[in-house]
């Protein structure tokens, strides 16, 4: 607590923060403040074209597009710019795979380091399930996204041989994947035929 209080010191020493003078207490502007952001991600219910329910979010279902135009500057007759916020997704899904695997070895073997990434991202993910009407999408995981990966770490710990190789192994085939995908990140110009390709799911249209 004093540690997430302290965080906000630049806005407690700021005479411009948002709401830093709702009240003549700092300490009560900031509970406002902690309310209105609450009011916010629990109220928001107007629909748009790429919500994304948590349940879709380990996959990455439905991922949130930021920009879309199509042009003729690729050297075809039909061009496609797009900036999607896609994770890369052999490691997306790979974690997924993880997740479930240390959900797995701590019912059965009650490991301690499993339970501790398992509080964590139940305690950053599972909330949302609590607003079904709430419009949400799939960059919210980024919250737990971190502590997601660390079940892979968790599970290649977990073998007893050969772990560097299938690190290395695996990890190629990530930055494979990323470099793939990388067109869509910046949103470089690419002919249409080919920014398709990359849509390996309807969904992600």
């Amino acid at each position: 607590m004093i540690t997430y209080v302290t965080s906000w010191t630049g806005w407690f020493v700021s005479s411009v923060g948002w709401d830093r003078n709702w009240s003549s207490n700092p300490f009560k502007s900031l509970w406002h403040y902690h309310y209105e952001i609450l009011n916010f991600h629990t109220t928001l219910t107007q629909p748009h074209p790429y919500e994304a329910g948590p349940l879709g979010w380990l996959i990455m279902r439905r991922p949130t597009s930021f920009f879309y135009e199509t042009s003729e500057d690729c050297g075809v007759s039909k061009c496609s710019q797009e900036v999607l916020a896609l994770g890369t997704p052999i490691l997306w899904w790979a974690a997924t795979i993880a997740l479930l695997a240390t959900i797995w070895l701590w019912i059965r073997k009650g490991d301690f380091q499993a339970g501790i990434l398992l509080a964590v991202i139940g305690a950053l993910y599972l909330p949302w399930f609590l607003f079904p009407e709430r419009t949400m999408f799939t960059f919210y995981a980024l919250t737990f996204q971190p502590f997601l990966l660390l079940t892979l770490v968790y599970l290649l710990s977990k073998i007893g041989r050969n772990q560097q190789r299938i690190a290395i192994l695996f990890g190629a085939i990530v930055v494979a994947n990323f470099l793939y995908f990388t067109p869509l990140y910046y949103g470089a110009s690419i002919a249409f035929t080919s920014w398709s390709d990359h849509m390996w799911f309807t969904s992600w249209i």
